[in-house]
């Protein structure tokens, strides 16, 4: 599909490639395996659930995660494949960091330290920002970014 100038276009349960034009669209997956490229502009890709390809293109990009079923992880994982370090940004600030508590935690950004078994930690290591939402130390999603070694906090909306 061929997005035009700022629109908003969704995806469906199948496996949809939607691609974006040079102007600020809104791209969202559906339940599939989708490929969301959001060509120029300031593009907003929200993949859904499945394992997603999303490609910001050139511009301000924004990645949104709402639950951690939508990043997945392992072979389900989503993955971003043109980050742009100090540009884009990924959003998931919609998934509670604490599923322990009620309500919406924001989770604390932990570098590539290891988990120390306290709920709402994030890391990034290899490639993957990990996120532990229960507390066990061990990844309850796993996004990767490709080529990416190094990500700050400050391109993560928490």
């Amino acid at each position: 599909a061929f997005v035009g100038d700022n629109i908003q276009i969704h995806g469906y349960w199948g496996n949809d490639t939607i691609t974006g034009n040079t102007s600020n669209n809104v791209i969202i997956g559906g339940g599939g395996e989708d490929k969301l490229n959001g060509g120029g502009g300031e593009d907003t890709l929200i993949g859904g659930l499945g394992s997603d390809q999303l490609t910001g293109g050139e511009g301000r990009d924004c990645f949104i995660f709402n639950t951690v079923d939508e990043i997945g992880q392992g072979a389900n994982q989503d993955n971003i494949l043109d980050f742009n370090t100090g540009l884009d940004t990924i959003d998931i600030s919609g998934i509670d960091a604490n599923s322990l508590n009620d309500g919406n935690q924001s989770f604390t950004f932990i570098g590539a330290s290891d988990f120390s078994g306290q709920a709402g930690q994030l890391r990034f290591y290899g490639g993957l920002l990990c996120g532990d939402t229960n507390g066990d130390a061990v990844s309850d999603f796993q996004l990767a970014i490709a080529g990416v070694y190094s990500l700050p906090v400050t391109s993560i909306v928490l």
